[in-house]
């Protein structure tokens, strides 16, 4: 039997090493379960353009005749050639939900899972991966999604609200100062105040939606890894990222960076190309059905990634709060002993 590594805390260039070697030593095993249900997705998206191809050309040549003559006083928006375009639109959201909520969380617990086995050192296949129970899948789809709901519910009420308050608080500056030529505010300057305002709030949304999703990251792991149930893994991931909120940070947008480096930029001149090539109403299907082979490409090879040291990470703040490392040590000499004989 394989024995697990010597668990230690890991900095940063040894948590970036050791990702990278996890990864190139189990490249085909990692592809395989990122590829797994991400290509049956992949096929359902070119199979919905290439049925609604011709129709969807055909619409915009129309579209295009249509909306210079287009009144929106007199003529109705159902008039507009703009089925087929709208139902390629309407697939193509469904399938995006459908992989966000259930797709996605399948694959990061069934990557968790080969991580955590092959970084312990212990045997995996691709399929087996997968084979992480019934209630593990529920949770992890459960779990996902109320992470989506917090993060989208605290997004939009915030930017609501700091919105209302922005657009209430310069309407009474300006009653008050009034707007003038030299004794009062200028239209221009309410409209930079009104921007500024705006990109503060933005800012500020922005870090607090990053500040949830941190402390909700590892709940994958604590699902499949600890066994964890839907609320006991949101708690759970919580808990463990508590005090080192801007450690994880920091190592989740070096991870990011070096991902746009390493694969974002290449791929975003492909698209760009694609894009200037493809360019006609009629190439409107297959330029989409590039561009999403491309995402599609780039999700299967980046998912790896982004689990492998994510895990590590899990793994790392365990042995830094909890003594993972010791307990692993204790079970591993209480186990020899009892099977001495």
């Amino acid at each position: 039997m394989e024995q697990a590594p010597h668990l230690r805390p890991l900095d940063l260039s040894d948590l970036l090493d050791t990702t990278f070697r996890l990864y190139r030593n189990n490249f085909l095993t990692f592809l395989g379960i990122a590829a797994l249900l991400q290509t049956p997705m992949l096929i359902l998206q070119l199979l919905i353009g290439i049925f609604l191809n011709r129709g969807i050309s055909t619409d915009m040549l129309q579209l295009m005749r249509e909306l210079p003559a287009f009144d929106p006083g007199t003529d109705s928006f159902a008039d507009l050639s703009i089925g087929n375009f709208a139902a390629y639109i309407g697939f193509s959201l469904a399938l995006g939900l459908i992989q966000a909520v259930v797709v996605q969380q399948l694959v990061n617990g069934a990557l968790a899972n080969a991580i955590s086995r092959r970084y312990m050192a212990q045997p995996i296949s691709m399929l087996e991966a997968y084979n992480i129970g019934l209630s593990q899948i529920v949770a992890l789809i459960v779990a996902g999604l109320i992470v989506y709901i917090i993060t989208g519910f605290i997004a939009s009420v915030v930017f609501g609200c700091g919105l209302l308050g922005s657009v209430f608080v310069m309407g009474t500056f300006v009653q008050q100062v009034g707007v003038g030529d030299g004794i009062g505010i200028t239209p221009f300057m309410i409209m930079a105040l009104l921007l500024l305002g705006l990109l503060v709030l933005g800012i500020g949304l922005v870090l607090l939606v990053a500040y949830v999703a941190i402390r909700l990251l590892f709940v994958p792991q604590a699902i499949i890894i600890e066994k964890k149930g839907v609320i006991d893994s949101l708690q759970r991931s919580w808990q463990l990222v508590r005090g080192s909120f801007w450690r994880v940070l920091g190592i989740v947008l070096v991870i990011y960076f070096l991902i746009q480096i390493l694969i974002f930029i290449p791929t975003s001149s492909l698209e760009f190309a694609v894009g200037g090539v493809f360019n006609t109403p009629d190439a409107f299907v297959l330029r989409q059905s590039i561009l999403t082979v491309v995402v599609y490409l780039i999700q299967i090879l980046v998912l790896p990634f982004n689990l492998i040291a994510y895990t590590l990470l899990y793994y790392d703040l365990r042995v830094r709060k909890e003594g993972y490392d010791l307990q692993l040590r204790a079970a591993s000499i209480s186990s020899t002993y009892q099977s001495q004989p």
